[in-house]
């Protein structure tokens, strides 16, 4: 058996299946998954697109393209430069440069309220420290949802374009 498909037998062992995606069990740095390849630490996921795929090319990192943190699946892989990852980080972190149907979708898979759950702070007499507790949110969180800087209820004119 040569070295690559050996590397690739031994990763596959450790991760397990979750729908198409292949989730690594193992060790990671953060949300990156690690594994020691002759002694060295090294990213999951360039080794498995390496093997798979190809050579990566200089300047770029491998990233996975599904919504599953963890991901290792050699179709869910895909290389960008280094600039266009920084971007794309940056736009999850403060949600801008996203479709709005993206930001949506992080909110209710990864955050504690649903807009259902904002409607009722907005409706919501009690103090913000007590709605806070109750939700498991920050105090400044109930703030920025009462004051429509968060979880702002869509406008039905929102998109019409007046001229």
């Amino acid at each position: 058996m040569s070295e690559g498909a050996y590397l690739l037998e031994r990763i596959c062992s450790y991760s397990h299946e979750d729908g198409d995606c292949l989730v690594w069990d193992r060790y990671c740095n953060g949300h990156m998954p690690v594994i020691n390849v002759d002694g060295a630490p090294r990213p999951v996921r360039r080794v498995v697109f390496g093997l798979a795929v190809g050579p990566i090319k200089p300047g770029h990192e491998v990233i996975h393209t599904c919504k599953t943190l963890k991901c290792v699946a050699p179709e869910h892989l895909e290389q960008i430069t280094a600039a266009k990852r920084r971007t794309m980080m940056a736009a999850l972190r403060n949600g801008r440069g996203q479709a709005p149907s993206q930001v949506r979708y992080m909110r209710e898979k990864h955050g504690k309220l649903s807009i259902e759950k904002a409607r009722e702070i907005r409706a919501s007499d009690e103090l913000g420290k007590v709605l806070a507790a109750r939700f498991g949110v920050t105090p400044q969180l109930i703030s920025l949802v009462r004051t429509g800087k968060s979880w702002a209820e869509p406008s039905p004119f929102a998109g019409l374009g007046a001229r």
